[in-house]
C-alpha cells in the first residue's frame, strides 16, 4: 500500500500494522490530522521513541516511518490511500 498526493507527486509506502500500544512508561502520544481518501485521519506518533506514525482506515492500522516523512505529511495533507508499492 501507498499514500500519494497527486498535487505534488509524493509517494509514500505504507505497511500493516497492529493498533499501537499507547500506554507505556515515558512515552508521550501525539497526532496530527491529515486528509486520506476524502476523510480527516488521525496520524499518531510517539513523541519520545516512536519511529513510525499510525492511522486507521476502515477497521484496519497502518503505519509508515516517521525518519524522512514527517515535513511531507505535515505540509501536504491530502492523500490516497491507494495498492501498490512506491514507484509501480
Amino acid at each position: 500500500m501507498k499514500l500519494v498526493n497527486e498535487k505534488s507527486k509524493i509517494e509514500i509506502q505504507v505497511k500493516n500494522a497492529e493498533r499501537p500500544k499507547f500506554g507505556g512508561r515515558g512515552r508521550t502520544w501525539d497526532y496530527m490530522t491529515i486528509n486520506i481518501n476524502g476523510k480527516e485521519t488521525k496520524m499518531h506518533y510517539d513523541s519520545t521513541w516512536g519511529h513510525n506514525f499510525y492511522f486507521k482506515i476502515n477497521g484496519k492500522w497502518y503505519s509508515i516511518p516517521t525518519i524522512d516523512n514527517y515535513e511531507i505529511i505535515r505540509w501536504n495533507n491530502y492523500y490516497k490511500l491507494v495498492r501498490g508499492n512506491v514507484n509501480d
